[in-house]
């Protein structure tokens, strides 16, 4: 009986495992069925992909977003006859292609019958499809893509055949045919474009071939030769001396042109030049002596040259290695560049007209910025002396010498009265005043104005040369010689104004307030005007010196007054020889 009650007891513990283990399986069947039943159709399927993207519990209109998107970024590869390489890639809206996803998401679609399957969830991924992406395609804009490209005219250019450093060596590049097309074609094979994210999107046209002028045949001599040349050790020569070249650097310089239908090897100058100069540079550079020349005037009277230095030339160089690399030379010297000694003058000069413009001369070609210089002595020796003094600058505020002229003509014709308004609220006296002692530019050009441009040139131009002019389109002109004539004529009485008119005209160049110039350098009173415009600096004066009277005019672009005043104090100087 007990044997009985344990054998009963065994079999209904069996039965209870398998009972438990049949609820078990049924509950999670039947959990599946209700996630399946109640899988949201926004969603797209677990472990299901879209052009090889997962895509697994997304929400469809996301996805379709980023979908839209990538695609929006996505480039045609336009191949034309063989080439191996597009010659076109643009992006898909470029040519007027959109893909649109939203639709093909939409109709993925996790059907009824599927959800009351036991555990289909776990596998709908791979019966349900996903449609292909919806086209839209945008004639005008492919018909503009074109135009645009092709021009009307279907024609790919050939590409030569090359080289290039691969794996430590020169190889020659293979050729590319060009050819012509029909426009036609190019539009339809746009035109059916499908894109796929998963794959590459491509296009190929038809072409009738075009060969190129450069085949790999051509190129293959001369890569043979460098691989040759470049085998061996490199070596540089200069003084009995030789230096070995790092093989490996060489090779980074090489670049290869096809440039003209000739293949030709270049060496790349901004790579190769740190290098160059670290090894050569020091070895080759001599410095350079100093020749030592005396002058007379414009004469010169000794010479002792100095030796010829040297430094190192990285092109030359350059042009030598590559006569090497092409078996065109044996060997590959330095290149050199000869460093001529520099030059000290040991200046004297006579106190002549000559000696006076050597000193001009001298003093222009050993400073910066260019010069225009005029001297007139108006007693004593009577010397003239000058540099470059025809040269046409800019006036600068010197122009306002000839308005005031002008000016003062029309004051004593009565034309004009002393107490004529004329700038600001200033009258005429005022204003000319203003205009001379303070440079002032307001009255200057009202008065410009007034008197006009043709009146001031012709005014002028009865007592100097026609260089001087209102009537330039790029600015007022006037040059050194003119402006010590206006002056000299003026010191001396022989300008056409009266006394009183010529006092005054005077005594205002007297109290001019910028003095950095010629005054800075004279001895003596002075009477001057000076003018300063961008890089202009230039100042026309009487001087009233113990040694005489004299006019100086001294014209600059891009000096200094320091420069003035120092040319005006040697000047003097030699003067009083």
């Amino acid at each position: 009986m007990e044997r009985r009650v344990k054998k009963h007891t065994h079999w209904q513990l069996r039965w209870s495992k398998r009972r438990i283990a049949a609820v078990g399986i049924g509950g999670l069947l039947a959990l599946l069925l209700l996630i399946q039943v109640l899988y949201p159709s926004g969603h797209m399927l677990p472990w299901q992909k879209v052009d090889g993207r997962h895509a697994s519990w997304q929400q469809k209109s996301e996805l379709a977003k980023k979908l839209d998107d990538e695609y929006s970024r996505r480039t045609l590869a336009l191949y034309f006859g063989d080439a191996k390489k597009p010659q076109y890639s643009p992006k898909l809206a470029e040519f007027g292609l959109k893909v649109e996803n939203s639709n093909r998401l939409d109709q993925t679609v996790y059907p009824w019958y599927l959800r009351i399957v036991p555990t289909s969830i776990l596998w709908a991924h791979r019966v349900v499809a996903v449609p292909e992406p919806r086209y839209e395609r945008i004639d005008a804009k492919l018909t503009e893509y074109l135009t645009k490209q092709l021009g009307g005219s279907c024609q790919v250019a050939p590409v030569n055949a090359t080289a290039e450093i691969k794996k430590d060596k020169v190889i020659a590049v293979d050729e590319e045919k060009g050819g012509t097309c029909k426009e036609a074609d190019v539009k339809k094979a746009l035109q059916h474009v499908t894109p796929r994210l998963d794959k590459d999107t491509t296009a190929r046209v038809a072409m009738s071939p075009i060969p190129a002028k450069l085949t790999k045949k051509d190129v293959q001599p001369v890569v043979d030769t460098l691989n040759m040349q470049l085998a061996q050790q490199i070596t540089v020569t200069y003084d009995g001396k030789s230096e070995q070249l790092d093989v490996r650097e060489v090779k980074k310089w090489l670049t290869f042109s096809t440039e003209g239908d000739v293949f030709d090897i270049r060496l790349d100058a901004g790579k190769a030049d740190k290098y160059l100069q670290d090894t050569f540079a020091k070895p080759l550079e001599r410095a350079a002596g100093v020749s030592k020349v005396g002058t007379h005037d414009f004469v010169e009277t000794s010479r002792v040259n100095g030796q010829t230095g040297r430094k190192f030339d990285a092109g030359k160089t350059l042009d030598n290695l590559k006569n090497y690399l092409l078996a065109k030379a044996d060997t590959i010297p330095a290149g050199e560049l000869a460093v001529q000694p520099t030059v000290q003058y040991t200046r004297s000069y006579s106190n002549t007209d000559a000696g006076l413009s050597a000193l001009m001369k001298n003093y222009a070609e050993s400073h910066p910025g260019t010069y225009g210089v005029s001297l007139i002595e108006l007693d004593g020796k009577r010397r003239r002396a000058s540099f470059n003094d025809s040269q046409k600058f800019t006036t600068a505020s010197t122009h306002k010498l000839y308005v005031a002229f002008s000016t003062l003509k029309r004051i004593e014709s009565g034309e004009y009265k002393w107490g004529d308004q004329t700038a600001g609220g200033r009258d005429l006296a005022k204003c000319f005043d203003d205009m001379i002692v303070k440079s002032d530019n307001a009255c200057a050009e009202a008065l410009v104005a007034r008197i006009g441009y043709a009146p001031i040139t012709k005014d002028a131009q009865t007592i100097v040369s026609p260089n001087t002019t209102f009537l330039d389109r790029e600015s007022y002109k006037t040059t050194a010689g003119d402006l010590s004539t206006f002056m000299a004529s003026l010191a001396t009485g022989q300008i056409p104004l009266g006394a009183d008119s010529q006092a005054r005209f005077v005594d205002a160049l007297k109290r001019n307030v910028y003095r950095q110039g010629i005054p800075a350098g004279a001895n003596g009173q002075v009477a001057d005007k000076v003018g300063f415009l961008d890089g202009f600096l230039h100042d026309a004066a009487i001087v009233y010196s113990p040694s005489g009277t004299y006019a100086l005019s001294i014209m600059t672009d891009k000096s200094s007054w320091a420069n003035i005043a120092e040319l005006t104090r040697e000047i003097e100087k030699l003067r009083t020889q």
